[in-house]
């Protein structure tokens, strides 16, 4: 199922400050529908080959997943970092660009990235 996760600060490494994961839940301000979310998300993760869906808001803190806890700190953390900087780069080849999509592929896994005004969703699954 999708869990909800409360508000982390993330240190260098991206691993979460252990008091921040205490933190009761937050409730995001919601852009879309969440039974729209909800549903969004089921239709994802039941593609053949989707290992984990994430999302994050722009401070890379999970709002919905559907990966185990350490996975979905450090997915968030990294990604986001990730993300920023391609959005950057975009920006420096292209003023009048920007980041709509990123497909990463490695030999174990494939991610991909779509960012949005508030929130960024990712994608985590098998690369074949």
């Amino acid at each position: 199922g999708v869990r909800r996760f409360p508000p982390a600060h993330f240190d260098a490494r991206g691993r979460a400050e252990r008091s921040s994961l205490a933190a009761p839940p937050a409730d995001p301000p919601v852009t879309m529908a969440t039974n729209e979310v909800e549903e969004a998300v089921k239709r994802i993760n039941s593609h053949k080959g989707v290992l984990g869906i994430l999302i994050v808001n722009n401070d890379g803190i999970p709002i919905k997943t559907t990966l185990e806890p350490a996975e979905t700190v450090q997915h968030a953390a990294l990604v986001t970092h990730f993300a920023k900087k391609t959005k950057g780069v975009i920006k420096a080849l292209d003023p009048d660009n920007e980041l709509t999509f990123v497909r990463v592929r490695s030999k174990k896994h494939e991610i991909l990235i779509a960012p949005d005004v508030d929130y960024t969703l990712v994608v985590l699954q098998n690369p074949q």
